[in-house]
């Protein structure tokens, strides 16, 4: 089951795109930044531009970070 930051409530508070929640659900399992990219068929770039937005929004500065947040659910 997905987090619940990952639910329409914490999403919407976050302002979190669709993009931005499959990136989300991708480091939740694990996902390399690489892998990221190849799955979704993007660059690089422009998976660490989402990171940084998503990073930028839940008020967070690192894939650490991020993964405490999600999964605290808030």
């Amino acid at each position: 089951s997905a987090p619940r930051l990952m639910s329409s409530p914490p999403a919407q508070k976050y302002a979190i795109t669709g993009r931005e929640r499959e990136i989300i659900l991708m480091v939740v399992q694990g996902k390399s930044n690489v892998d990221i990219a190849r799955e979704l068929v993007v660059s690089l770039a422009t998976v660490k531009t989402h990171l940084h937005n998503i990073y930028g929004k839940i008020g967070v500065k690192s894939r650490y970070d991020l993964l405490a947040r999600v999964r605290s659910g808030q």
